[in-house]
């Protein structure tokens, strides 16, 4: 099944209203900024064309039974060769080749180019001649993050979609589900990110990265200088205690699936045993719950008493309580 997105909706509409005046065109230009999913709006578009009855709920037919579209004998597509970041002649002249054979299964033929800019001159030339006598059942789904930098004879071909940022609740909705935070923070990442969903997704793993190396920091320097836990455990404070335990957990969970790599001093966390740092993490759970029952908690007592159970949990045995106030 292919993902859909609530920010889609607006185009899909126009792709709805083609199949139910029964004039699919056999050229799509489907533009928008980059991180507004546009492969996967042509993906699932594609799907619908090559299913043999055109039916986006079948689930029972060849092309509807293939997990991975670029296996479909009818489906081809179309990026820059090799690292010349540009699509060439020789890749259309194929793509003629493609279009001409008989079809396999639908009837109909798809071939996505993207991204369609970087197409030079003789490419777009080529490409011209076949849009504008297209073989039956051919359909060019042409996704493009600049469409001014296609030439105009090439454009004035094709129906064009525009996907559009969007900053409205679902889309807030979504981006806050993928980064698991509240709304409020979504919506700012989304604002940062010019209405591109998928642009504050980024943003927001490159934030938790940032924050996850601090803390990577911070535990390891602990081990190698014990007097620093004073000046981390008001730095969590100030970031906000809360907001720190999601992270550390986080983290916590990143180095037990040994998806961490760690350098300089952090490689000390190596060192720490399996069944320590499940007790720590354990620990940080039962702070974090506790803190969210109890929120008149001493947050600076508290990020000392979490600061020097990482301690003990490497070299004592003891669990310390939680602290209160």
């Amino acid at each position: 099944m292919t993902l859909t997105y609530p920010w889609h909706q607006a185009a899909w509409q126009q792709i709805q209203n083609y199949q139910n005046e029964k004039r699919f065109p056999h050229a799509l230009l489907i533009s928008g900024v980059p991180g507004l999913a546009k492969k996967t709006f042509v993906e699932r578009l594609a799907r619908i064309l090559l299913c043999e009855k055109q039916n986006e709920n079948c689930t029972d037919c060849f092309s509807c039974r293939l997990a991975d579209l670029r296996g479909h004998p009818d489906y081809s597509e179309m990026v820059p060769a090799d690292d010349s970041k540009a699509i060439k002649i020789e890749q259309i002249r194929d793509i003629i080749d493609f279009i001409s054979q008989t079809t396999n299964r639908s009837g109909n033929r798809v071939i996505l180019i993207a991204p369609a800019e970087m197409m030079n001159i003789a490419a777009a030339n080529a490409l011209l001649k076949t849009l504008e006598e297209p073989p039956s059942g051919s359909h060019f789904l042409l996704i493009s993050h600049s469409p001014a930098q296609l030439p105009a004879t090439v454009r004035s071909r094709c129906q064009s979609i525009k996907i559009y940022p969007s900053f409205d609740e679902a889309t807030v909705s979504w981006v806050a589900q993928q980064i698991q935070q509240d709304r409020v923070i979504a919506a700012a990442l989304l604002e940062r990110a010019d209405g591109s969903p998928q642009q504050a997704v980024e943003l927001a793993q490159q934030n938790i990265n940032q924050i996850q190396q601090q803390l990577l920091d911070e535990l390891a320097g602990l081990l190698i200088e014990p007097f620093q836990l004073l000046s981390i455990a008001v730095r969590w404070q100030k970031q906000g205690l809360l907001s720190v335990l999601d992270n550390l957990i986080r983290l916590l969970n990143n180095i037990v699936k040994q998806r961490v790599t760690l350098t300089g001093e952090q490689c000390l966390l190596a060192s720490i045993s399996l069944e320590k740092l499940i007790q720590y993490t354990q620990y940080v759970f039962e702070v974090r719950k506790e803190l969210i029952l109890n929120p008149n908690l001493n947050p600076q007592l508290l990020s000392e008493t979490l600061l020097y159970r990482w301690l003990s949990c490497v070299v004592l045995p003891n669990v310390l309580p939680i602290a209160s106030n």
